[in-house]
């Protein structure tokens, strides 16, 4: 017997449901999925699908996109954990080597009697060697200018010129404690700073006392009358030439070579201050000033507040 719809040519037949769309990679949803990315790329591996899937090549599809996505999560991971191993290894290296670069050392300088530690090549960094040797070249020079203005103020003084005892006494004052000053105000403070690589308090000490050298340095130069007369300078040279006779001739010329002794410690220290400035700006060092300025008056604030 035949049921009505069979008879009924007309009738709606009863279909299948439609399969399931496979979606593919340029869906908007699967952009930002890895997991759908990971299924696209098995299924292109597979020769592409085109039917309907089942729920065991669904679950197989999911489980080869998680073992992939996983594993580059994993070696992510793993990479940022070497690289950061890496940066704590040589952050180690630069603190040990910095510690053994500013561990003290036996002294070696002077050869005659060592009573310092003296090595630009070991103890300063590359990038202000130069400036250092320069400052080095500088006090060796200032070395001999004041040997030599104590010298040609002692000629003047046992020659019987207008240089008196005070002046041959104060002459031999300053050589006696110039020479050990400069080498331990100015220059060993450039040498702290260039080998701490921007101490603040290194190249405050040494801007403060290459300002007093400076300022040394043209106090000998001109040689005021009166009050400068144990510096053989630019008046004490006027002095012996208008005293005439090859004396006053000779003591001129010696005066005229101390001139131009100092003239060179002027400008090889202005130099050395200019390129000390320079890495002092470059290496941070006004800011350092200011922040140190701003913690200060932060503590003076709260001690004033917590004193109410």
């Amino acid at each position: 017997m035949m049921t009505p719809d069979e008879d009924n040519p007309f009738a709606p037949q009863a279909r299948s449901p439609p399969p399931v769309p496979r979606r593919t990679s340029n869906h908007p949803s699967d952009g930002g999925n890895p997991f759908a990315q990971a299924r696209e790329r098995w299924e292109e591996e597979q020769g592409g699908y085109d039917g309907e899937r089942t729920v065991g090549e669904i679950h197989a599809v999911n489980s080869k996109a998680y073992a992939s996505t996983s594993g580059t999560y994993d070696l992510e991971r793993r990479e940022r954990e070497v690289r950061k191993k890496e940066l704590e290894l040589q952050a180690r290296e630069k603190a040990l080597e910095e510690a053994i670069r500013t561990a003290p050392k036996p002294p070696n300088w002077p050869k005659c009697k060592p009573i310092v530690y003296h090595s630009i090549v070991d103890d300063i960094p590359v990038e202000t060697q130069r400036m250092v040797r320069v400052a080095y070249v500088t006090w060796m020079i200032t070395f001999v200018g004041y040997l030599y203005n104590w010298l040609v103020i002692f000629l003047m003084f046992v020659s019987g010129t207008d240089t008196g005892v005070g002046d041959w006494f104060f002459a031999t004052l300053v050589s006696s404690l110039g020479i050990p000053l400069s080498f331990f105000l100015w220059y060993r403070a450039l040498y702290r700073a260039a080998k701490t690589q921007g101490s603040t308090l290194a190249y405050g000490k040494f801007f403060l006392h290459w300002l007093v050298h400076m300022v040394w340095t043209v106090w000998t130069l001109v040689a005021a009358p009166t009050v400068a007369d144990y510096c053989a300078g630019f008046f004490i040279m006027i002095r012996e030439l208008d005293s005439g006779g090859s004396k006053g001739v000779a003591f001129a010329v010696m005066t005229l070579i101390n001139i131009v002794i100092w003239m060179t410690i002027f400008f090889l220290s202005f130099w050395m201050g200019k390129q000390a400035m320079s890495e002092f700006r470059s290496g941070g060092g006004p800011g350092r000033v200011r922040g140190s300025a701003r913690t200060a008056a932060d503590v003076v604030l709260e001690m004033n507040g917590s004193g109410r």
